[in-house]
Formats: structure tokens, C-alpha cells, sequence
């Protein structure tokens, strides 16, 4: 069963922590209690898409998604996808999150390939549609120094 999550009362309770925890083990980008903290003021937002997988009665699938709050960027933003549930489990997730943004009017979402497989991500979406790699994420960790051309 997939369902959406839109009170910050059931998003602070213990199941969804732990799910937030196995979710983030293993991602980079952001850790669990940040995304945690982060999507409290907003999990009511209709921009906000924050779904939860549940399987044999446990937590085991997590998608967090944005749509467009304004011109800066105006595609669907997938934040984070997690399974450790069925391959079932995995397509009603995704089916879940295809209808939120095509009712919300869009027909594509960007999402950030952290380290795995292009390929991977191409088979999860080819029952829905194409995927084509538009970029990369360039990460520059900056030194001590100030400026240095002033």
C-alpha cells in the first residue's frame, strides 16, 4: 500500500524516522535528520509529495518529490527514492508518484543519479516513459582561501 504523507505529526513518528534512516544510510546528498527537519514546515505544501510504501505491516519504500514553486526551475524535482520492499512495492510507488505530477499538469521530473547506475534508473522508468541523461552533479569543496581575484 502506498499513501502520502502530509501531516508533520505522523512525519516525526517513530516508523517514519527508522524509514527515513534505512533510506538515507547510504545517500550523500542529505541525511535523514536533515530531510527530516527540512520537509517539516513544508509537508503540507500541495508541491510537496512525500510518499510512504508499506509492506508484510512495515515501512519499506520512501520517494520524496517537489513540484515547481515558482520560474526558477519549473520541472518536478524527485529528492530521494528508496525500496527495500517487493519490485511491486517499487512500481506502485513510482505509479504513485507519476500521478502526482501529471495531475499537478507536468509530463517529466528530474532526479539526481548519486553514484549508481544510468541504466538502472532507465529500467525503472521505461514503463513510463523515456529517460535521457541531461547533466551531471559537480561537487567543488572549497579551501581556506579567500577570493582570489578581487
Amino acid at each position: 500500500m502506498i499513501f502520502r504523507v502530509t501531516n508533520a505529526r505522523f512525519l516525526t513518528s517513530e516508523p517514519m524516522v527508522e524509514l527515513f534512516h534505512k533510506a538515507y544510510e547510504d545517500y550523500t546528498l542529505s541525511k535523514a535528520d536533515g530531510a527530516l527537519a527540512g520537509l517539516i514546515p513544508q509537508i503540507a505544501e500541495p508541491t510537496t509529495g512525500v510518499f510512504v510504501g508499506e509492506e508484510e505491516g512495515e515501512l519499506k519504500a520512501l520517494a520524496i518529490l517537489f513540484l515547481p514553486s515558482g520560474p526558477l526551475y519549473d520541472v518536478p524535482q524527485v529528492h530521494h527514492f528508496y525500496n527495500a520492499g517487493s519490485t511491486r512495492l517499487r512500481t506502485h510507488l513510482l505509479t504513485e508518484m507519476v500521478g502526482f505530477v501529471k495531475d499537478a499538469g507536468y509530463n517529466r521530473w528530474w532526479a539526481i543519479n548519486q553514484g549508481g547506475s544510468d541504466k538502472a534508473y532507465e529500467r525503472l522508468a521505461r514503463p513510463f516513459g523515456q529517460m535521457k541523461v541531461i547533466g551531471s552533479i559537480i561537487e567543488v569543496e572549497l579551501n581556506g582561501v579567500g577570493c582570489p581575484v578581487r
